[in-house]
């Protein structure tokens, strides 16, 4: 991920992407270049470019003006799809800080979402009334060369068409509610120029769900071709707890970081699978205790359509000596009576 940031006097900021993307921003009231722009180099399909802004004047709302609002500009020199993120904050006890967004190119026409859920939007949907931030996926866009300005729109505009995104359900907006949606960053992730349909989905095993210090664990990771193309570039993930040493991995890893190991998959065809194994063994140094430890997988594909299965993990209990004799006993009581 490239991130450039750059404090300016007007809430606009530019960006100019080289190689297979490039963006740059410009204000949103005009297409003429800024002077003051970061460039962005970016080489690969994958590579993630953010943009940060100052979330105060990025702001929309559905009790008053702006209920849409151009957040920014950008240049497109590669032609493609792009994944477009945003971080957004959420308020305490505002349950429709909801919001869809288009590119609008130069010539006022709009490009919408490959992936929608309402009609010709996507709507990012407000499911709560805590105040915190998130990162959210709003939506894969195919924009070809040239310029564009981000527009978000509150969900208050299509909420008598789309009303399936109200929180709480069925309670519509009235106009006079302070729900604001603030924006901190953008993001776009360049996925190529065709939109492949995979699922990439990731499982994790062990023949045992127990061991003592000294015994070993076969782990087996699964990872499936659920869509119906071909997909590539699949990074997958292993993340192991304390007290337990690998070997015998089958393959190899590609490479390892503290504790955690790589793989690199360059291709796995529709309907196929890869399974990945290695060995465990549990440290003589674990805690004298029965000692829950957790062993955390992931995935990550450019372009993956599903991230629910992305993620799995395999929880195993380290018991110490000390308490195997609870094992071992089955207790009872029996009691008789004469006169």
């Amino acid at each position: 991920m490239y991130i450039r940031q750059k404090n300016m006097r007007q809430p606009w900021y530019c960006l100019i992407l080289l190689g297979l993307l490039g963006i740059s921003l410009f204000p949103a009231s005009s297409f003429s270049q800024s002077t003051e722009c970061e460039s962005v180099i970016v080489q690969h399909i994958g590579d993630t470019v953010r943009i940060d802004i100052d979330p105060a004047p990025i702001v929309i709302r559905c009790d008053k003006e702006p209920m849409k609002l151009d957040a920014l500009c950008v240049e497109i020199i590669e032609a493609g799809f792009y994944r477009i993120y945003t971080e957004i904050g959420y308020t305490a006890n505002q349950g429709n800080e909801s919001f869809y967004l288009f590119p609008r190119a130069e010539d006022n026409s709009y490009v919408k979402p490959a992936d929608p859920n309402a009609g010709p939007y996507r709507v990012v949907a407000d499911t709560s009334f805590l105040p915190f931030r998130t990162r959210s996926d709003v939506g894969r866009f195919y924009l070809d060369n040239g310029l564009y300005s981000i527009e978000l729109n509150h969900y208050f505009l299509i909420q008598n068409r789309y009303p399936q995104f109200l929180n709480p359900p069925a309670v519509f907006m009235q106009g006079d509610c302070p729900e604001s949606v603030h924006f901190y960053n953008f993001q776009f992730e360049y996925l190529g120029d065709t939109l492949k349909t995979f699922d990439i989905a990731i499982q994790k095993s062990a023949d045992r769900d127990s061991a003592q210090a000294g015994e070993t664990i076969q782990y087996q990771l699964t990872v499936e071709n659920l869509g119906a193309d071909d997909s590539q570039s699949i990074i997958v993930t292993d993340v192991h707890p304390e007290y337990i040493a690998l070997d015998q991995f089958n393959p190899q890893p590609d490479s390892a970081a503290d504790n955690s190991h790589f793989w690199q998959i360059s291709a796995l065809p529709a309907g196929e699978k890869m399974e990945i194994s290695y060995r465990g063994t549990i440290s003589a140094e674990a805690p004298d205790s029965i000692l829950l430890i957790n062993n955390r997988c992931s995935i990550h594909a450019v372009g993956d359509v599903n991230d629910e299965n992305n993620q799995d993990s395999v929880a195993i209990h380290i018991i110490h000596e000390s308490f195997l004799i609870f094992q071992h006993y089955d207790l009872g009581t029996e009691k008789t009576c004469s006169s």
